[in-house]
């Protein structure tokens, strides 16, 4: 029989919220399963070429491999063994972060905020209990905005009204525009999304009507 499709969404959604485990486990036994194999210098030589591509730290973003290898190393290092079965076991990505990353192991991976301003990327936090925060909320609806149909007949002319349920993280205008073009070819009647502007403490409605993007503060 095949899967259905909420079956499927199930086992989609307990994989994202282990990514960072699942990755770090495979990692953490795949290295300990070639070192007790009896390879070549030519064979080590390779899967240490392979394991050091896939668990190398990310240029522009976090590398789950590599932070849940070395989340679990530590772990086994600290308490044993047997404590990495039962972190597995019991633990999802939120609260295994938030619980296991150390502050040393943020210094060591060389966590830290960072975001883009005037083009370039720029650091404004490495304290690491703001990283680990930073990396917990990001994981939250897997990191994207929370958005929600307030009124699917706004105005009795079957308009449709969005609400971004505003976390502390501002929606990206242009990403948000483009996503309200493509919901206004599907739903045919004008589309608004209500958010909010966190520096200046602003409300925002965003209004599609098939063209170009309208913007009013309120």
């Amino acid at each position: 029989m095949e899967p259905s499709y909420h079956a499927c969404l199930v086992l989609i959604n307990l994989y994202m919220q282990t990514k960072i485990m699942n990755e770090g486990w495979a990692s953490f036994w795949h290295s300990r399963i070639m070192r007790e194999l009896s390879l070549s210098d030519d064979e080590f030589v390779e899967f240490s070429r392979l394991h050091c591509s896939v668990c190398t730290p990310g240029r522009n973003r976090m590398n789950p491999y590599y932070v849940g290898l070395k989340i679990f190393e530590d772990i086994e290092k600290r308490f044993g063994r047997e404590k990495i079965f039962e972190v597995r076991e019991m633990e999802n990505d939120v609260s295994f972060i938030r619980a296991y990353l150390t502050e040393e192991l943020c210094k060591d991976l060389d966590l830290f905020i960072f975001k883009l301003e005037d083009g370039d990327w720029t650091i404004t936090d490495k304290k690491w209990e703001r990283v680990r925060h930073a990396i917990c909320d990001s994981m939250t609806n897997f990191g994207q905005p929370y958005i929600v149909v307030e009124d699917g007949d706004f105005k009795g002319r079957r308009e449709l009204y969005l609400k971004h349920y505003h976390d502390g993280r501002d929606l990206d205008f242009p990403d948000a525009e483009k996503t309200l073009q493509y919901i206004y070819q599907v739903w045919q009647h004008p589309v608004h999304l209500e958010t909010q502007v966190t520096e200046k403490d602003q409300t925002v409605i965003m209004t599609c009507d098939g063209g170009k993007v309208e913007r009013m503060v309120h």
